[in-house]
């Protein structure tokens, strides 16, 4: 948290002008934790979210927009199947199985 709060600091230009960095940067890592299992309580006060870039770094042919592209395929998979199994166990309980 200390580390959090010096890291802020730099940014006092920005905090006077009324962007309070200092506020939203530990409310957002508070939130992540939160959200990062909405149905269980809270096992971390926060949570920094990341982006593993390494590929990109490792492979000089690989483009941002294609590895990023990919990364959101993946994403957009994973919420489909999840709302598809949703659905089903809503309906297996209307129906009573």
């Amino acid at each position: 948290e200390k580390l959090t709060e010096e890291l802020a600091a730099c940014f006092r230009s920005q905090i006077a002008g009324g962007q309070r960095y200092d506020m939203a940067v530990p409310g957002r890592r508070a939130a992540n934790a939160t959200f990062s299992d909405p149905h269980s309580t809270d096992r971390a006060e926060q949570v920094i979210v990341g982006m593993d870039l390494t590929p990109l770094i490792e492979n000089d042919t690989l483009k941002p927009a294609d590895y990023v592209d990919a990364m959101i395929e993946r994403f957009r998979a994973e919420v489909l199947e999840g709302i598809g199994e949703s659905h089903s166990r809503v309906r297996e309980t209307a129906e009573g199985k």
